[in-house]
């Protein structure tokens, strides 16, 4: 076996032992300093070996965790969010005339945590609040003790909000201090997102910032996580993601709520179900819903994507627009019903597949089946592959193709490329489906916005660049 064979082999144990670890896919910025990490062992040492060193040692466990996790922070990230809470999510909270709970999961260096502090200090004016951080880096957690922080942590984006720091800080040269008063009500601790439980977290958190972290790891763990954090907080509860994560989540239990542009999650009430404004009819009840019995010579007629969303899109806008003659309009009856159960948790395949045998495939159909089996990634993308080649045009496919892609691009650079090919084409159906002033696709875009996700495809098209995908395949 030759020294180079032996170090690729030790990387690709590495990367699955990471990935098992933290659940994090390493991106390819932090391969170079792994491979040298890995370079460093003696050339016989195989990954067993080193993995054996790592359980046993904790300086050198902290060494590697100090390599391959991201630490990408700064104060008042993403002040979009940060001016949400403080307009309107915080007065909310407030309200409720108890201590409250805040969570800064994957804290990194604690800049996030801080600023969360800040903001309650300054807005609730009392101490009846804690900040729960936590990270798996204990080098990222020695520096949130520490409470030093260089320019880095201060960026553009958040600039507006740091006044609210000056009460609590100092200044050392070009670093900022941040003084004991703040810090204690920030409750640091070890913590590894993908573990099962998070022991160290307290029940019933009214608010939670988990941004930048999930985009680094599978789609299955992602949700996985969601699952445990949402089972976490208190009803009524929120919770924020980094704005490029949100389209990738859902969880029965949170509703995705919107203002002025920012997309958030809040924990549903006992009882409470998914807003079903438009959703008046299910067919199993509506005057107009296909009946179980329906003549064969019915099924056949041609039912186009475009007619049924156009009808759907009506109806879910207008609960009082009716087209009962129109075979398609009792599709979009049975599409809608399809696309409301989505996000609560119902059973979806069984009418995709009663209205592929009423009406034929097309590429929404294929489109919702993909959403419904979300969990089998294997089978969601080829459904989402087949409404691609069913029609073209129809962008929603695309960007569920581009979205899984992008969660898998740490595998290799053909994945990256073809992430990449299907954001630019995506981008470019949107366009065109806004230029032409349509709305068709309205009912299945979760309370998004198509500029929303044009915004979003140009966001990753320009990453995925940066990363090195070329213009992949087409």
């Amino acid at each position: 076996m030759t020294a180079a064979f032996h170090a690729e082999a030790s990387f690709g144990h590495a990367l699955e032992y990471i990935r098992g670890w933290t659940g994090i896919s390493l991106p390819e910025s932090k391969h170079r300093p792994l491979r040298d990490y890995l370079a460093g062992f003696d050339r016989d040492a195989t990954f067993t070996d080193i993995s054996a060193r790592l359980e046993a040692d904790p300086e050198e466990q902290s060494r590697f965790l100090g390599i391959v996790t991201i630490n990408e922070t700064y104060f008042f990230r993403e002040h979009r969010q940060f001016a949400l809470l403080r307009s309107r999510i915080l007065p909310a909270l407030a309200a409720l005339g108890r201590p409250l709970s805040f969570w800064s999961a994957a804290c990194a260096t604690g800049e996030e945590a801080l600023s969360l502090a800040a903001l309650g200090r300054n807005f609730l004016g009392r101490d009846d609040f804690v900040v729960h951080a936590g990270d798996i880096n204990p080098a990222a957690l020695a520096r949130c003790a520490e409470g030093r922080y260089g320019p880095n942590s201060v960026r553009e984006d958040g600039r507006e909000f740091l006044p609210l720091l000056e009460p609590f800080v100092t200044r050392e040269g070009q670093d900022i201090v941040v003084g004991e008063e703040l810090r204690r009500m920030v409750r640091y601790s070890p913590l590894n997102l993908a573990d099962s439980t998070y022991s160290g977290i307290p029940d019933d958190l009214d608010l939670v910032l988990m941004r930048n972290v999930l985009m680094y790891m599978s789609l299955e763990t992602r949700l996985a996580i969601v699952d445990r954090v949402a089972a976490k907080m208190a009803a009524g509860g929120h919770i924020f993601f980094s704005s490029s994560d949100v389209p990738h989540l859902s969880n029965p239990s949170l509703a995705l709520e919107e203002v002025d542009g920012v997309f958030f999650f809040r924990k549903r009430r006992e009882g409470e179900t998914r807003s079903t404004a438009g959703f008046t009819t299910t067919p199993e009840k509506s005057a107009h819903a296909p009946a179980a019995h329906a003549p064969a010579a019915h099924a056949r007629v041609p039912v186009t994507t475009k007619t049924v969303a156009d009808l759907a899109t009506m109806r879910f806008n207008n609960p009082l627009f009716d087209e009962p003659e129109s075979p398609a309009f009792d599709a979009a009856i049975q599409y809608l019903e399809a696309a409301r159960r989505l996000g609560t948790g119902g059973e979806v395949m069984a009418l995709v597949i009663q209205a592929e045998e009423r009406w034929g495939v097309n590429s929404l159909s294929r489109y919702l089946a993909g959403m419904a089996m979300r969990e089998d990634q294997g089978q969601a993308l080829a459904a989402f592959r087949e409404a691609a080649r069913l029609d073209d045009g129809f962008w929603p496919s695309r960007l569920r193709i581009a979205l899984h892609l992008e969660s898998l691009r740490h595998r290799d650079t053909w994945v990256r490329a073809e992430a990449r090919a299907e954001f630019a084409a995506c981008a470019t159906g949107i366009e065109a489906y806004l230029a032409a002033g349509r709305c068709d696709y309205e009912f299945i875009m979760e309370g998004f916005s198509a500029r929303y996700f044009l915004e979003l495809c140009r966001g990753w098209t320009r990453k995925l660049d940066a990363e090195g995908a070329g213009h992949g395949p087409r």
